[in-house]
C-alpha cells in the first residue's frame, strides 16, 4: 500500500489496518488512498525496471498449500476503489486466514 499507493500521491495520504477474527477465521484488511493499481502500474512500466515480483504469485502458493493443511475459507482479495467520475481513491486487499483456538 505505502509502496505502490501512496508513494506518488500527493496531499494526504490515509492507511488503514484492520483485524477481524470471527469463528475459525482472522480477516486483515488494508485499505489506503493512494493513486490505485493502474496508475502504479503504469508509473512502473514508465521506471522500465528489470525487477520481477514474486510477492503475488508466492502469496498465491501459500494459499493453496494453507488451503491443503487447514480447508477453510481462505484467500486474498483485492478491491479497486473508484469515486462516481471513475478516478482511483484507493486499494483495499483483504486476507483471510484459517485460525484455531487453543482453549
Amino acid at each position: 500500500a505505502i509502496k505502490h499507493g501512496l508513494l506518488h500521491k500527493e496531499g494526504i495520504k490515509s492507511l488503514k489496518v484492520n483485524f477481524q477474527l470471527k469463528e475459525s477465521n482472522l480477516t486483515c484488511s488494508i485499505g489506503d488512498n493512494g493513486i490505485g493499481r493502474d496508475k502504479s502500474r503504469e508509473i512502473q512500466e514508465r521506471k522500465k525496471s528489470n525487477h520481477k515480483s514474486f510477492s503475488s504469485k508466492s502469496v498465491n502458493d501459500r494459499f493453496e498449500l494453507l488451503k491443503k493443511l487447514h480447508g477453510g475459507e481462505l484467500g486474498l482479495n483485492i478491491v479497486d476503489l473508484i469515486d462516481n467520475q471513475g478516478n482511483p481513491t484507493g486499494t483495499i486487499v483483504e486476507l483471510k486466514l484459517p485460525h484455531k483456538r487453543l482453549y
